[in-house]
């Protein structure tokens, strides 16, 4: 997923593919949901996936920072 590669890459690479995830959104309200569904069964991990882990923390940062978006 997009998602992860945001939290890999430098701040305007992670810009534009957050831009671009936020404009396949709004295409239509499926692809809206889709993205938000997407995100949200990323995010869903117990905790302890994302404990000493900084890349997988920032992966559920990014994710937090798309739904802001989309809310």
């Amino acid at each position: 997923m997009k998602l992860d590669a945001i939290t890999t890459s430098n701040a305007q690479k992670a810009d534009r593919i957050k831009e671009s995830l936020l404009n396949k959104s709004r295409k239509s309200p499926v692809c809206r949901q889709f993205l938000i569904e997407s995100v949200v069964r990323t995010m869903d991990r117990p905790r302890s996936v994302y404990k000493d882990k900084a890349e997988r923390f920032n992966t559920w940062r990014a994710g937090a920072e798309v739904l802001g978006y989309l809310k």
